[in-house]
């Protein structure tokens, strides 16, 4: 005789076993998602630039130097005109931010005076005849800087490769941050200003633009010196 075997098991329902409860408890405070409000936008008076990088230029910790920029020498260079298109825009953005301008003078007896297409921009700046290739070699002009209290120098002027590069090493071993205006410095030869740029930047010496140099100075949009700005770098 055979025997069926059962393919499944069929509960009634009363022989159905107890179904667990599965009712759920009410989330916390603490593990609801949280609300996905929309960010608002960050104004510049919630920023601190207290700590920024030492190579960005601060308006109350800079000074310009303009490096022999003397008629006699610029006629010399091939680049005359546009180092001094971009020493003008330095030197109007100095005057709009209110950054002091020391100038110096190499033998003015013989090389002349500076420039007369950067008098307009030299109002209220201090000169200092120097017969040094380097400007730390005038005493005059290392007291004025000290007295200005100002820690960080942009250089501009010529000869990159002589009194430029000179004065930026002396500078930087007196422990004073320095950044050079690449488009605001020449040599009478391009590989001496080359190089010079390369032993300078080697040296610990920021190489940075006009353009550059002013809106890290400028630090933010808004308001008339902004507008000041706009208007000179255009």
């Amino acid at each position: 005789m055979g025997f069926s075997h059962p393919v499944g098991r069929v509960y009634s329902s009363a022989m159905k076993p107890a179904e667990k409860s599965r009712s759920r408890k009410p989330r916390s405070a603490a593990t609801e998602q949280p609300s996905r409000e929309p960010k608002q936008p960050i104004s510049w008076s919630d920023i601190d630039l207290v700590k920024r990088h030492p190579a960005i230029m601060r308006r109350s910790e800079s000074i310009i130097v303009v490096i022999d920029m003397q008629e006699k020498l610029m006629t010399a260079m091939k680049e005359r005109y546009e180092i001094i298109m971009q020493s003008g825009k330095l030197l109007q953005a100095a005057s709009i931010l209110s950054v002091p301008v020391l100038v110096t003078e190499q033998y003015p007896k013989g090389l002349g005076h500076t420039d007369k297409r950067l008098a307009a921009f030299l109002d209220g700046a201090a000169f200092f005849e120097k017969t040094s290739f380097s400007a730390v070699g005038e005493t005059s002009f290392v007291t004025a800087l000290e007295n200005s209290g100002r820690k960080h120098v942009a250089l501009v002027g010529i000869e990159t490769h002589v009194c430029v590069a000179q004065t930026a090493l002396d500078l930087k071993v007196r422990g004073y941050e320095v950044t050079v205006a690449a488009d605001a410095i020449a040599s009478r030869k391009c590989t001496d200003r080359d190089v010079a740029l390369e032993l300078m930047k080697a040296s610990g010496i920021t190489i940075a633009t006009v353009e550059a140099i002013i809106f890290q100075m400028l630090e933010k949009s808004g308001g008339e010196e902004f507008k000041k700005i706009l208007e000179l770098v255009k």
